[in-house]
């Protein structure tokens, strides 16, 4: 699996997991642990998707089944249209996830830090100004690269 100049696919990452491991239970394991993150993924966010919908809608559709309907619909219809339509579209949505959350996970709690002013911390290491500083570079170096590979 050299790709200096492309990029790889997760199937071939998995395959090289599974040919680097010798051991044909541990090739069965990664392949099953890969798939199950998929799959709880999927319907995580999808039951997440779904219920804010039917949330949304229960002013406009009092049916309660008509409501859930349409919002399973409306949650797997784009999803699965995008996925047939657009090859790679699910591994290029996903770096702009990790975009994402560098900035929600990373940089919106240093920022909600630096403007509490706290002057005694619960946690002696929030005081250490290098710990928030590289959390901080850290972030802007994820950004910077999922930026890089979208383009």
């Amino acid at each position: 699996m050299t790709s200096y100049a492309g990029k790889v696919e997760i199937g071939d990452l998995i395959q090289e997991l599974c040919s680097i491991a010798k051991w044909q239970f541990v090739q069965v394991l990664v392949w099953w642990i890969s798939l199950l993150a998929i799959v709880t993924s999927i319907l995580g966010v999808g039951i997440g998707i779904c219920d804010a919908l039917k949330g949304m809608m229960s002013v406009v559709i009092p049916n309660v089944a008509a409501r859930s309907i349409i919002a399973a619909i409306i949650t797997v219809l784009p999803p699965y249209l995008v996925a047939v339509w657009v090859p790679n579209a699910f591994i290029a949505v996903l770096g702009f996830a990790g975009m994402i959350l560098a900035v929600i996970a990373v940089l919106l709690p240093v920022y909600l830090l630096r403007q509490a002013r706290i002057k005694k911390f619960h946690y002696s290491e929030l005081e250490t100004k290098w710990l928030t500083q590289s959390s901080t570079v850290a972030a802007v170096i994820i950004i910077f690269c999922e930026i890089f590979n979208i383009l």
